[in-house]
């Protein structure tokens, strides 16, 4: 992937969606795919990213919303991922579903 590509670009359509939809005031946790694997960490921390783990190139954490556009428009960063809820929130109707 080339870095140079716009911050929108950078996330995948799942995430795009969410964009859209609104995301959560309280941030989301995030899978990010980095170029620079030794330097990475402490570029997205700065830029607002609580890191939760490294493996590789690929780095997970939680981001405050606002700063979302901030960390994915960094020259290290090549792909961000949002997490994605496994149920959607409704009633406990969920539970008889199951």
């Amino acid at each position: 992937m080339d870095s140079s590509k716009t911050w929108g670009a950078k996330l995948d359509p799942y995430s795009r969606m969410q964009m859209e939809d609104g995301l959560p005031d309280e941030g989301v946790e995030v899978t990010v795919r980095v170029t620079d694997k030794r330097a990475a960490a402490k570029q997205l921390e700065q830029a607002g990213l609580k890191v939760h783990g490294q493996v590789g190139d690929i780095i997970v954490g939680h981001v405050n919303s606002s700063d979302l556009q901030q960390i994915a428009e960094l020259d290290c960063v090549q792909e961000v991922q949002l997490s994605r809820p496994l149920y959607g929130e409704s009633s406990g109707d969920s539970e008889k579903e199951r």
